[in-house]
């Protein structure tokens, strides 16, 4: 028998509940939007006192008077045919400063790789792609600007960064997109891909970055430049932004970044000054190490070109082969490693660590605000309860300790000085591909989890045969068929490879990618002649 429902029988008590219920849900609703239109204006006045800085600079660059040929040979000199210019009193540095702004103004229309044209931090908001951190001004200069500007540096432009800076895309709702100057459907990487994105375009000849997960040798790797992560704790991280601080396991580095290995290797030995160990005591005071950058020792080197999860596309493997052919004529060693369980150590380990707090920290920050795509790989599954996953975060740290004693034996087992491995398991992609393809973005992280120095270097560009070679890519997974479709139309990006050492070890490791560079050159060289 079907029953109809009588309204009249509902006591009066229940319809005001009800209609109380429903105003307050659309209370909380209008105040949750009007919270949503503040922070978007917030972001738009941020967006228009940009514009209007890089259009002062541009219009003071117009009326400066130019010498086309001095500015032409000046950004075609080498880092250290510039740094002897200087030194000589041949170049002025604003003829320097003058031909690098324009060129940054130029490509910065094509690239979007500029924030702000910038003198320092001090006074300034460093909001990494996060609206709420808009106006929160810098009270001082961080520790490594401090030391560069007292070697003479001149810092010029800021560059853009992801959303929070924990992902390998370049985007955020403030700046924008950062393009890749080698294929601008593509992206630079990040997080510091604005820098390496300038890098390549020839805007900047000299950057630094941050790392904490890959952060400098992926956009390296992406756009053609040279990095370095150095061990965690050899340069200062004072007065840097960071939005990880809950957890004190990983934790991201400053890092040089530069067109070539000579440029990294300057950027060190300036950092690596006493200045640097007075501003910070935290910091041991390790001058840059000349004796052994120097060496010419015969080395015990492994290589490897999978980590067990997802095999890096045929352009990536052919790096390290090259990389090993140019160690090997300078009468190296090279010897197979075997890496212990990256897939298990990034799964169980990395992501739990950085996760701690569920998330929380990140919700913290995004609240309100709008939320990048480029943050679809890092919006971790908070579904456990909030104890479960402090549970899980404290096991892993105890296990990562595990682990790093693991890597450690394996790596001596074999008498290993240095390691070569893929920088990244895959070539530059387009946007919006990265959340699906993380089976190959494993290579870079392991380094930071066992806190190991390691750069990226290129060495070579994709060729037809890499993408011939792609017919008989694996498709067993997600990851692998997003791998070898981003790969398609690749020919010609540049293809890096990752040089990593023991801790404290940055001289080796850069010992070994000038070696590399410098009989990659030699081989193109003679190619061409």
């Amino acid at each position: 028998m079907s029953r109809s429902f009588d309204v009249t029988a509902v006591p009066p008590w229940v319809k005001y509940v009800v209609l109380f219920s429903s105003g307050s849900v659309i209370m909380l609703y209008a105040e949750r939007a009007y919270r949503r239109y503040v922070v978007r204006q917030v972001i738009r006045r941020r967006k228009e006192r940009a514009k209007k800085a890089i259009e002062h600079l541009r219009t003071q660059l117009k009326e400066q008077q130019v010498d086309t040929k001095l500015s032409t040979d000046i950004l075609s000199m080498t880092v250290m045919e510039l740094h002897n210019a200087l030194q000589s009193g041949k170049l002025k540095a604003v003829d320097v400063l003058l031909a690098y702004q324009r060129k940054a103004m130029q490509e910065n229309d094509r690239l979007n790789f500029m924030t702000e044209p910038i003198h320092g931090a001090m006074g300034e908001d460093s909001t990494v792609g996060v609206a709420s951190l808009i106006g929160e001004a810098a009270s001082d200069d961080a520790v490594l600007v401090k030391v560069l500007k007292d070697q003479g540096a001149v810092p010029f432009v800021r560059t853009n960064v992801p959303q929070t800076m924990l992902s390998v895309d370049c985007s955020n709702p403030i700046y924008g997109k950062s393009l890749n100057p080698r294929d601008t459907n593509r992206t630079p990487g990040g997080s510091s891909g604005g820098e390496a994105a300038s890098l390549a375009a020839g805007a900047s000849i000299l950057g630094i970055g941050s790392d904490i997960a890959g952060s400098i040798r992926i956009p390296s790797h992406f756009c053609g430049v040279t990095g370095l992560k150095p061990t965690q704790g050899r340069l200062s991280t004072k007065g840097m932004r960071s939005l990880t601080k809950p957890q004190n396991i990983v934790i991201g580095t400053g890092g040089p970044m530069a067109r070539d290995v000579d440029g990294v290797v300057l950027l060190m030995r300036a950092m690596l000054s006493p200045l640097h160990f007075q501003l910070d005591p935290s910091i041991p005071p390790i001058p840059f190490q000349e004796k052994e950058f120097s060496d010419t020792r015969r080395l015990r080197i492994g290589y490897y070109t999978s980590h067990g999860y997802a095999d890096p596309v045929p352009s990536c493997r052919r790096a390290v082969f090259v990389a090993k052919e140019a160690l090997e004529k300078n009468g190296h060693t090279l010897v197979e490693f075997e890496p212990p369980r990256i897939p298990y150590a990034m799964s169980h380990l990395y992501m739990k660590v950085m996760n701690g707090d569920g998330g929380q920290t990140l919700a913290d920050y995004l609240k309100d605000d709008v939320v990048d795509p480029s943050m679809k790989m890092v919006i971790f599954n908070s579904r456990q309860p909030l104890r479960v996953r402090h549970f899980l975060a404290s096991l892993a740290g105890w296990l990562y300790k595990k682990y790093r004693e693991e890597f450690y034996d394996a790596w001596t087992r074999l008498r290993l000085d240095i390691v070569i491995c893929p920088a990244f398991g895959f070539v530059a992609p387009p946007y919006g591909n990265l959340d699906k393809s993380f089976g190959g973005g494993l290579f870079a992280p392991t380094y930071n989890l066992v806190n190991y120095p390691a750069g990226c270097l290129p060495v070579t560009s994709v060729s037809t045969a890499d993408i011939d070679d792609l017919k008989t890519y694996p498709q067993n997974t997600m990851f692998e068929k997003t791998m070898k479709k981003v790969s398609e139309g690749s020919e010609g990006l540049p293809v890096g490879v990752q040089v990593v050492g023991q801790k404290w070890q940055e001289e080796l490791v850069l010992r070994v990618m000038k070696e590399i560079e410098r009989n990659v050159l030699n081989t193109v060289s003679k190619q061409h002649a």
